[in-house]
């Protein structure tokens, strides 16, 4: 069973994980059907081909070799454990929504009460403040006695 085009999965040449384009295939992989399916001379799958290895091979050969392109034969590197890496579809991306969604309305503002809470607290504190402080009260003379 292939995974549905737009959906996210495993690519089933690649093992890459994002966007599958078509047949169970990344964007990426779409593109190399045009080479001939063989057995590949690093993970010995049978999966199309470029220079004798499968992509999976060559994501992992241009990891170790620091590189972006490998446009030669391939070079000699270990294949014996894979790093497995997400692939996107290159292009713009959009806001996607279902075609049957509404937009989002802001909810209506809640009911009046009627009560000026920032004119009571105003209140209370000017009357606070106009007490003063007394600094007296903040010492305890029974401090240090033991």
């Amino acid at each position: 069973m292939t995974t549905p085009p737009g959906s996210v999965g495993s690519c089933r040449y690649c093992l890459a994980w994002g966007v599958i384009a078509f047949s169970g295939m990344c964007h990426e992989c779409v593109g190399w059907r045009v080479w001939d399916c063989q057995k590949c001379g690093g993970c010995h799958r049978a999966v199309p081909l470029k220079h004798g290895h499968c992509r999976l091979c060559h994501r992992q050969a241009l990891r170790q070799l620091g590189r972006m392109v490998i446009r030669e034969t391939m070079p000699n590197v270990d294949l014996a454990a894979w790093q497995l890496f997400l692939v996107f579809p290159l292009g713009p991306r959009g806001r996607h929504t279902h075609p049957k969604a509404s937009p989002e309305t802001p909810a209506e503002p809640a009911p009046s009460t009627g009560i000026d809470y920032l004119k009571i607290l105003d209140k209370t504190h000017t009357a606070n403040s106009a007490k003063g402080i007394n600094y007296s009260s903040l010492l305890d003379d029974s401090r240090g006695q033991g």
